[in-house]
């Protein structure tokens, strides 16, 4: 896994960063932008699978667009049980409550097990759904996302979790290292929203693209 090499990607073409920050920056606005960011990070991810370095260019926008709305079927897709059991279990009003800042000890100890088990649930679909997203870019196939048994087969590999799991760390930490910053700053507005944009765009380029060397190294 060449973390370094995907640390600096974003930062090796600061036009295409500025431009896919730029679609995270402008509030309600990004609710549809985004889906333009996702696409090009998914094709970030599919030159890493082809072994190419280099950022793509910013075109076929429409294309784009599709693919990162795809994307995000996919995940809704996978996430139908977590939903189903959440709905079943009546489980709705706990999260809430626990979103809201409630005591999760509280909470815990009145629904305490089926709570547990539906967020072990939701952490698994949402640890394999990255696969399943690269397996269709790669084949280009919306039904082969949902190819269960290669998706299960090849996630639960040393090497896709040691990149989802770089790639989470690497989150967290460029992310707890933003809120800082902004907490000290948040008096400007506007810079806050700046360094959001560019935290969900690099760490997006990045991820993605460990994410597809882990994916190459397993086809």
């Amino acid at each position: 896994m060449d973390l370094i090499g995907a640390l600096k990607r974003p930062f090796t073409d600061w036009k295409k960063l500025l431009v896919g920050s730029a679609f995270y920056m402008v509030p309600y606005l990004n609710l549809i932008t985004t889906f333009f960011a996702t696409g090009y990070t998914l094709e970030a991810a599919k030159n890493t699978i082809g072994n190419n370095s280099t950022l793509p260019e910013w075109r076929n926008w429409g294309e784009l667009f599709y693919n990162g709305i795809i994307s995000a079927v996919v995940g809704l897709v996978y996430m139908i049980p977590v939903i189903i059991l959440f709905l079943i279990l009546g489980l709705g009003r706990e999260v809430l409550t626990l979103v809201e800042g409630g005591n999760p000890l509280a909470i815990l100890s009145g629904s305490g097990p089926l709570l547990l088990v539906v967020m072990a649930l939701a952490i698994v679909i949402a640890y394999i759904t990255p696969y399943a997203v690269l397996l269709w870019i790669d084949m280009d196939s919306f039904k082969e996302a949902f190819s269960i048994k290669h998706v299960f087969s090849n996630a639960f590999t040393m090497t896709y979790f040691t990149a989802w799991f770089a790639g989470l760390v690497y989150s967290l930490v460029f992310g707890v290292l933003i809120t800082v910053i902004n907490y000290y700053i948040a008096f400007t507005v506007v810079i806050p929203v700046l360094l959001l944009g560019f935290y969900r765009f690099i760490s997006g380029v990045t991820i993605m693209t460990l994410l597809g060397e882990a994916f190459r190294k397993l086809k």
